[in-house]
């Protein structure tokens, strides 16, 4: 885990700074933009994903003769990569001057053993995940501690998948549908978030580090 190298950038005209409440980092993480909060919304639900932080390293090289220093927005640790990730608006990422920053940085941060990643608002958005994330997330509030996981492993006893709703009725409140969305959100549970979120979605128990803590 990489701490930020810089402050986040503090609020303006103009600009929506602010935090996002992270279980998987266990602490708040800044973002400087909807987008990148957005960003970090759906890197916290990514069964792949094992921490993530923001700002993470500066890098110096030189373009057009000049030394040039860049901080790419966020740090991913995931299950077989670890990456690198510049958030911007599409219209944005396209433009000669970045893209000549994002080749330099690509280079740089492969010679690492690391990859680099520009992410746009057309991956972010991308439907149906970003709304499982939302109704995932949203599952979180009101949660003042985590969910039994032991209790969890009895209730799949030995099945490598499980419908969401069983699982909502053997271990969530009484009749309320999709209850078991609550664990996912904590990292105990996984799903496919490329298809819509159902009762007969299948679950199974996640094996990242979250799980295991």
């Amino acid at each position: 885990m990489y701490t930020p190298v810089r402050k986040p950038v503090t609020r303006s005209k103009g600009r929506v700074v602010g935090y996002f409440a992270s279980y998987k980092n266990n602490r708040m993480m800044e973002w400087e933009s909807q987008l990148e909060r957005d960003f970090l919304m759906t890197l916290e639900v990514n069964p792949n994903v094992i921490s993530y932080s923001v700002q993470p390293s500066t890098i110096k090289f030189h373009m057009d003769g000049k030394p040039k220093r860049y901080t790419p927005d966020v740090y991913v640790e995931c299950d077989d990569a670890n990456v690198f990730y510049e958030v911007k608006p599409a219209k944005d990422a396209v433009l000669p001057n970045w893209q000549d920053v994002f080749a330099k940085a690509r280079q740089y941060f492969e010679r690492q053993g690391a990859c680099f990643e520009v992410v746009t608002e057309d991956d972010i958005y991308r439907e149906p995940a970003f709304s499982n994330t939302q109704l995932i997330l949203s599952r979180r509030l009101g949660l003042h501690c985590k969910p039994d996981y032991q209790a969890l492993c009895n209730i799949f006893d030995g099945n490598a998948e499980l419908p969401l709703d069983t699982v909502s009725e053997l271990c969530g409140p009484e009749g309320e549908s999709l209850s078991a969305l609550q664990y996912v959100a904590c990292g105990y549970l996984q799903l496919d978030l490329h298809q819509a979120i159902t009762g007969k979605t299948m679950v199974s128990l996640a094996t990242g580090r979250l799980a295991d803590d």
